[in-house]
């Protein structure tokens, strides 16, 4: 319930209002008519709004929010009066009222917004009280960090210097709060520059670049560096932590920075190092001191302690012990990773639980310390008290005494498991590459510097050389003289980065004499930090064998065809001269239909006697990889057209794998439309996806297809002409997997889709 004081100098105008506000049960209302009683009556009892007439005897309403506010009361304010000029209004929201209503009409309406207006000015009003705690509060938490602390919006502009960073860097916060432009990096740089606060709004390489490393952990950094000018210009260890500043939505509205002066913990780790580097160094010193530490007391009790405050600040495990295992000394690290105090461990013998198999080592390196050889490293296992299993490696230094007998033993270890885990894992891998590689079903080697310096099993089998002999031979050595400078050059070109698009294939001269081919596949690769290249080799004889066997044979076939279809073409010729002579001679009527019919038979005899010299080519060479756009262009030279037109939307760079011969597919879907599409005036071919495949589309305006007659146009013989032309693509297309078919609509148009499978295309820079 919200607590109300209304001041009027009209009491009936008070009880109606006291009557309205508190109807609603939200409001509990005081009445006064004068003001000057209503600033007696607020500086004793506290209220959650004042609503007050303007126009009232003695002091008017702006009158007493001038009071109000000047004893420093931030209670929201209601002007609620009949009088509305503008100047009125302006003043009274001048002087801190948060609103203005005036009197008139409906008194249900009137007081509803009044009551309106009195709930949002408290609501408000205690919102700006709870950020002004809240920003308060955040600022005495920064103000009294133990670190240098500051921190920015996502303008760059300092909105928080604490004292820490005052009496770092001298920089008092008055001075610097507000401003931009990298302000905040110069007491530290001497120049304006991004710094590690910055990477928290924007990620710049160069600016990480600036740090010796930046770790990241979630939405947080981490980094430090060395600022030679601080410390009177001795230098300083600075550590630096950045992370961004959210607001209550959880949106980033800029970014805070701690710093830290490690100076003194990187001098202690200095001298720790220095002091470990003295003791390993040499042992007459080390004798030497402790025998002054002997002598010493005072010295010994000074040592000790500056020699306990630089091993507790350490990682690895230290401690110092007795020959029976009564410890004398350990520090943190030791107590953490074995899960005990210093109080179970000091003055107590404690030996780790070392596995039964590691044991007789571990006796056998303590063993093995004597006075000319006090130190030792040994690297072993420990069983954890949970039972887990960890290696440690630990270098160890006898003490002795005058008499040659150990007085003491210090120890300083660490934990090696991911080592040795990653070592392990290292061993496995290198085995199994090792079995896989030996074990190829095909040949490997590879090259560096134009030498052998690996090759397995395989490859030896494939040369007839050993191991041995091909390590460290140039590898033009075992290549046909004929093929070195492809091979060669080829080898140049992978060396530098350039991919072969395709496997090529060469000779080679084995051992005892003879040649093989060999289809090979390589790739550039780094081995011990150079570049080399790996090279997978297939011996391809037998294919070449049959290749070469299947070229002889269709030489051959081709031969025999060829002089059968001259001996057809030659017959025909006569037999056309006959029919002709016939014609002439024959003068009767009923016999002309007879003579076209056999005129009609012997073309198309020679039709398909033209169509058997295409289709002896098909398979004849290898297929290629083709740009679809050029055989499109290609093959519209060669088409009688007419008034028809080519719309070639089919991409640049993209290639299909197939018989040489597949600018005829193209060429006879062509002529096939403008022949036989009645009304065409356009062909168009484009592409689209389907699944892994890809559609080359062939579509035009005239009549189309029938729908009885769409599976048997690509049958041979089917047709207006020779029936030969659809067949003949499909032929082509099918070397390579390549399917087509008719979907189009009749009495629409003609649609051809040419189905090329994954592996059969590729697009520009695909290999």
């Amino acid at each position: 319930m919200y607590h109300i004081l209304y001041v009027d100098d009209e009491s009936e105008l008070l009880e109606i209002g006291k009557l309205f506000l508190e109807r609603s049960g939200l409001f509990a209302v005081d009445t006064i008519t004068s003001a000057p009683e209503a600033l007696r009556v607020i500086s004793e009892k506290r209220y959650d709004a004042i609503i007050s007439d303007y126009q009232m005897p003695g002091m008017d309403g702006i009158e007493f929010l001038k009071h109000v506010r000047a004893s420093g009361n931030t209670v929201p304010f209601i002007i609620f009066t009949g009088r509305g000029r503008e100047e009125v209004v302006i003043q009274a929201l001048n002087e801190g009222a948060d609103f203005y209503l005036q009197k008139g009409g409906e008194p249900l309406p009137q007081f509803a917004e009044l009551a309106n207006a009195v709930q949002k000015a408290v609501l408000q009003r205690r919102a700006e009280v709870s950020i002004r705690d809240h920003e308060r509060r955040e600022a005495d938490i920064i103000n009294f960090l133990p670190d240098a602390t500051f921190a920015i919006d996502t303008y760059g502009v300092v909105i928080a210097w604490n004292r820490a960073m005052e009496k770092m860097t001298g920089v008092p916060a008055d001075q610097i709060l507000g401003k931009g432009n990298y302000e905040y990096a110069i007491p530290f740089y001497h120049e304006r520059r991004s710094i590690l606060i910055d990477l928290i709004l924007s990620d710049d390489p160069a600016t990480e670049a600036r740090y010796p490393y930046v770790t990241r952990a979630g939405t947080k950094l981490f980094s430090e560096t060395l600022i030679p000018h601080m410390n009177d210009g001795k230098g300083a260890s600075i550590w630096f932590t950045a992370s961004p500043l959210y607001d209550t939505r959880g949106k980033i509205v800029g970014a805070i920075e701690s710093i830290r002066d490690i100076t003194e913990r990187k001098q202690a780790e200095s001298e720790l190092r220095a002091a470990y580097e003295q003791i390993t160094a040499t042992e007459e010193a080390l004798r030497q001191q402790y025998r002054e530490l002997a002598e010493n007391e005072r010295k010994l009790r000074l040592s000790e302690a500056r020699y306990r405050n630089v091993v507790e600040v350490q990682t690895e495990l230290i401690s110092r012990f007795l020959p029976d295992g009564t410890h004398v000394f350990v520090n943190e690290a030791y107590c953490r990773y074995f899960g005990k105090s210093r109080e179970e461990i000091i003055e107590h013998i404690f030996i780790p639980n070392i596995p039964v198999e590691d044991r007789g080592n571990v006796k056998l390196h303590f063993a093995s310390l004597t006075p000319s050889h006090p130190v030792e490293s040994i690297e072993h296992r420990i069983m954890m008290p949970g039972g887990e299993i960890r290696w440690q490696r630990w270098n160890d230094r006898a003490i002795f005494d005058e008499k040659g007998n150990i007085t003491e033993f210090q120890s300083v270890g660490r934990d090696i498991t991911d080592r040795m885990q990653a070592e392990e894992a290292l061993r496995e891998s290198e085995e199994r590459y090792r079995f896989l590689i030996e074990n190829a079903s095909v040949a490997i080697g590879v090259i560096q510097e134009k030498k052998f310096i690996f090759v397995n099993k395989r490859a030896t089998d494939a040369t007839c050389y050993t191991r041995e002999e091909m390590l460290g031979l140039p590898f033009i050595t075992f290549v046909h003289p004929e093929d070195r400078d492809h091979v060669n050059s080829t080898y140049l070109q992978t060396l530098q980065g350039k991919m072969i698009k395709e496997p090529y294939d060469f000779r080679i001269i084995t051992k005892s004499g003879s040649v093989r081919w060999l289809d090979v596949k390589s790739v550039r690769i780094s081995w011990n930090k150079k570049p080399a290249t790996l090279s997978f080799f297939i011996d391809i004889t037998e294919q070449k064998k049959a290749e070469d066997a299947l070229l002889q044979a269709n030489r051959q076939l081709n031969l025999m065809t060829s002089l059968t279809r001259h001996d057809i073409n030659n017959q025909i010729t006569i037999l056309m001269g006959f029919l002709r002579i016939l014609e002439k001679e024959q003068s009767d009527p009923a016999l002309s239909a007879y003579f076209q019919k056999i005129s009609t038979t012997a073309k198309r005899i020679s039709a398909m006697i033209r169509f058997t010299k295409e289709y002896e080519k098909i398979g004849v060479r290898a297929p290629v990889w083709q740009d679809t756009h050029t055989l499109i262009d290609a093959a519209v030279k060669e088409v009688p057209l007419g008034n028809v037109i080519v719309k070639n939307d089919l991409p640049s760079g993209t290639e299909m794998f197939a018989d040489p011969l597949i600018v005829k597919v193209f060429y006879n879907l062509m002529d096939n439309a403008a022949r036989y599409g009645e009304k065409i005036s356009t062909i168009r071919f484009s592409v689209q996806e389907s699944g892994e495949n890809y559609l080359i589309v062939c579509e035009d305006d005239g009549e189309g297809i029938p729908a009885k007659e769409k599976e048997k146009i690509f049958d041979r013989g089917f047709g207006k002409n020779t029936g030969l032309g659809l067949f003949f693509a499909r032929e082509i297309l099918s070397i390579t997997g390549i399917t087509i078919r008719e979907t189009g609509e009749p009495g629409k148009g003609a649609r051809f889709e040419i189905v090329v499978p994954k592996g059969a295309y590729r697009f520009a820079g695909m290999q």
